[in-house]
């Protein structure tokens, strides 16, 4: 958290002579609250809007994997009026999806990268009683297509997972992580690969019970967790990104009043 003040005031103090912002800032979380995404967007936009005088408004705009909030910012005036606060779908989803009505490169401007986390292996503590993620492997494969996996959006990670380990679960698609959650922790899927942050009180609580991590290294907050190598499942490594974006202005289009270099300055200290 330390690194995040030291973001906001290092953009707070790159223009102090320019007159941006003077009004509030609206920041568009591409998915559902409650989400990863959506919890450090407004840990980092309380923050964020303390140093930059003016509040940073957060406005989720769930639906499609991102897309419908991404484009929202892509259409954006390039003012640095709307931002943007992304995980890994900026850099997915064109390759996912073959129709995109934006190209994340070309319309969005990256501000800062602003943290990197990593995945949960997690269960229905009551209604899965793997108590390793070896044990749960075996559970799938000796049951195919019984088990549910709640997924919340872009499905890279629970294929990947059902390559590697050989298994076949059904597919329950969310609007998003927080849904997903819900679903898990009612009963209507068993299993999950979703970002830490969100997950972690449920973890805490014992509803849910996690298997592995999907970083490089164990969870710091989860010790006692094993990575998904370490599990004997060393392909299933996962990582998400968040990161604030705006519009980038295209070349062609540009005025005067388009993005001035004071407002990209104080966005993006150098």
């Amino acid at each position: 958290m330390k690194s995040l003040l030291a973001l906001a005031f290092a953009i707070a103090a790159s223009a102090a002579l320019a007159q941006y912002p003077d009004h509030p800032i609206k920041a568009v979380v591409p998915f559902p609250a409650g989400g990863g995404t959506d919890v450090f967007a407004r840990l980092v936009s309380e923050r964020l809007g303390k140093a930059l005088g003016q509040p940073v408004v957060i406005e989720n705009r769930g639906g499609a994997d991102g897309n419908i909030g991404m484009e929202s910012v892509a259409k954006a005036p390039p003012d640095g009026y709307t931002m943007l606060f992304n995980s890994s779908a900026a850099t997915v989803n064109p390759v996912m999806y073959s129709k995109l009505r934006f190209e994340p490169a070309r319309d969005l401007r990256p501000v800062a990268v602003l943290c990197e986390y990593y995945n949960l292996v997690v269960v229905n503590a009551e209604k899965v009683p793997a108590k390793t993620l070896a044990d749960f492997v075996a559970l799938l494969r000796a049951n195919p297509g019984k088990y549910n996996f709640a997924s919340n959006g872009a499905r890279l990670g629970i294929e990947l997972f059902k390559l590697e380990t050989g298994t076949d679960v059904t597919i329950v698609p969310y609007r998003g992580a927080a849904d997903a959650i819900t679903g898990l922790l009612r009963g209507d899927a068993d299993f999950m690969i979703v970002n830490a942050p969100g997950i972690m009180p449920h973890v805490a609580s014992g509803k849910l019970r996690a298997l592995a991590s999907t970083g490089p290294r164990r969870d710091p907050e989860l010790p006692e967790v094993p990575t998904t190598a370490e599990a004997g499942v060393p392909h299933s490594r996962t990582a998400v990104s968040s990161a604030l974006t705006s519009r980038r202005p295209h070349p062609a289009r540009s005025s005067p009043s388009s993005t001035p270099p004071s407002t990209r300055s104080r966005q993006h200290p150098r």
